[in-house]
């Protein structure tokens, strides 16, 4: 399946503070298994301010927030108010907490946590405010390919 979810300037600035749901919840007792995801930023109408170490990933939807891709450098995207597109990186492989939990991996983790969770796209860099400038105009288009499994 494949989904794209458009973002306005005022949700690209509010990125680090709300997180927008690009993939909705695929019901009880289903998961969401990401393949690929994609950016494409239109940021000519003016680029941003304040984004030092923003960084865009997707994360579930609560209860989990789990991380479900690796990073998107933003702060190298965001204030030149050009065209843009980047890959998010799947999979994503990290240790969970300890004692360990288990490992994302090809944007799975513990069945759990993944329960009827959306997936929504985040700065998820601890300390990033909300971004200035930016233009009316700007769009963030997030594409996500992906299955929904049996858990």
């Amino acid at each position: 399946m494949k989904i794209t979810t458009t973002l306005t300037d005022d949700q690209i600035k509010a990125l680090p503070s709300t997180p927008i749901q690009v993939v909705p919840a695929p019901g009880a007792g289903k998961a969401i298994k990401i393949i690929a995801a994609r950016l494409v930023l239109d940021a000519s109408g003016g680029g941003y301010t304040g984004v030092t170490g923003a960084s865009w990933q997707l994360i579930s939807d609560p209860p989990g927030y789990q991380y479900l891709s690796g990073l998107v450098n933003a702060a190298l995207l965001l204030p030149d108010g050009v065209p843009y597109y980047a890959d998010i990186p799947i999979p994503y492989i990290e240790p969970g907490t300890s004692p360990f939990t288990g490992a994302v991996l090809g944007g799975w983790d513990e069945p759990s946590g993944l329960d009827n969770a959306g997936v929504s796209i985040a700065d998820d860099w601890n300390g990033v405010a909300d971004y200035g400038g930016g233009n009316p105009a700007n769009t963030l288009k997030v594409t996500v390919w992906y299955e929904i499994m049996d858990i």
